[in-house]
Formats: C-alpha cells, structure tokens, sequence
C-alpha cells in the first residue's frame, strides 16, 4: 500500500487472487480503504479451480485463468474508460459548466466535511469572497470570468478550494493557512489580477476584482464565516474597489 501512497496517479491495479502474502480479496480490501472503484479499478486474476464464491469473482472484477491477451487488453480498457466516463459525469454535477471551478452546491458538500477535520486537528483556514468591479460594464463578461477562474486556480494550491457562487461572485478557501500568510496571498492576488489582461478579437482589456476576507474561529459556523468575508467585500466595494478588506 506504501506504492500506492508514493504514487497517487495510479488508475488500475492487475493482480493475481492467489499470492504468497495475501490473496486477492485481502489487497481488494485494501486498496478499497484508500481509493473507490472510481479512483482505482482492480483487476485481479483467478483459476476456475479457487473455493471462492463465483459471485464474488463477478462482482470484483476477476478474470478467469486462462485468458488470451485480448481479454485482458479488452478488460482493462473498458475498466479505465469506465471510470473516466464516471468521473466526467461527476465533474458536470460538480463543477460550473462556463468556468470550470467547483459549484456552490459542492462546495458546501466539501467545506462541511473539511471543517469537522479543520476543527479537530485545529487547522486554520481562510474564506474570501471576491466579485469583478463593475462586472455589468465589462464586454465579454464570460472571457473575464474564465480568465478569473483560471488565474485563481494557478495562484491556489491543491487543498485549496475555489466555488462560483453565482454571477461574478467567487469563493476561495485557503486550507491550513496562517492568518498573515493568507492576508499576503490575497493583496498579491488582487495586484495580479489587476494586470491581468483578456484578449478580445481587436484588443485586450483589463479587469480588477474586490475581495473580503474572514479568518476561521473553532465559536464561528461556515455559513457566519461566509457572511462575514461578504460583509468585509461589501466594504471593499464601499472603498473604492479593487481592494482587500479584512473581517
């Protein structure tokens, strides 16, 4: 299972039922514990002659010894083209069909269960809200929004979180961030993006954005949390635009 946790990219695992350490079903289990059928097929190989359950065979994804290559090559392929098919329809739930960060709706699926692990490991994190100044004024309002949505995604880490909330309104949490830290990385933020430029057929235009920023308190819920960056945003706008504001 170490492989597995150095080299979390792997998509399928082949292997036989009957091993010298542990049969098949042992290591299915295993690998189980770490990955869905989604994020790791498993194949594994079996004789007619094994005292197993054929219905567990069938339902996990055996094969029958002997096999010719062309099973095999065959099972594998549908295998890996089964779970990326999965995995797209999951990212159509998931995420916004025009800027390809996470929805409001996973968003919440995904914060509620990051702040249960935040609160009892006492991880800090920071929620910001950012929208477009003067978002109606802007042609191509769906470049911009593109453009915004790829910039938070290169300026963020992995852990990080980024959800469209409607319009031009985006949320970024920061994941396992020090109060300073997460201060400085959004004054940066802001300074790149407003020279950030969108490419339109006969020009570029810029763009800047607002954001407001809350720090997460073990006495505060996600939700006051949410309101209370939207208030610090509110005051950013109040403030002239293309500003941060703390909470």
């Amino acid at each position: 299972m170490n492989y597995f946790a150095d080299n979390p990219d792997i998509k399928l695992a082949l292997c036989d039922y009957r091993m010298p350490v542990k049969d098949g079903l042992e290591v299915l289990k295993e690998i189980r514990a770490i990955g869905d059928k989604n994020q790791i097929g498993v194949l594994m190989m079996t004789s007619p002659s094994e005292n197993v359950n054929g219905a567990i065979f069938l339902k996990n994804g055996f094969i029958a010894k002997p096999f010719v290559k062309e099973e095999l090559i065959c099972r594998v392929n549908n295998t890996i083209e089964a779970m990326e098919n999965i995995n797209q329809i999951a990212d159509f739930a998931n995420k916004d069909f025009l800027t390809g960060v996470y929805n409001r709706r996973y968003f919440y699926e995904n914060m509620n269960e990051y702040v249960a692990y935040a609160e009892e490991h006492m991880e800090p994190y920071v929620v910001a809200m950012l929208d477009i100044d003067h978002f109606k004024k802007i042609n191509s309002g769906d470049k911009v929004l593109k453009t915004l949505a790829k910039k938070l995604i290169d300026e963020t880490k992995g852990d990080d979180l980024i959800a469209r909330f409607g319009g031009e309104e985006f949320c970024v949490i920061l994941k396992n961030i020090s109060n300073e830290d997460a201060v400085k990385f959004f004054v940066n933020l802001r300074a790149n993006i407003a020279n950030c430029k969108v490419q339109l057929k006969k020009e570029q235009i810029g763009f800047t954005v607002s954001i407001g920023v809350a720090f997460s308190r073990s006495d505060y819920r996600l939700d006051e949390l949410l309101e209370l960056a939207d208030e610090a945003l509110y005051r950013a706008k109040e403030n002239g635009r293309n500003r941060v504001e703390i909470a």
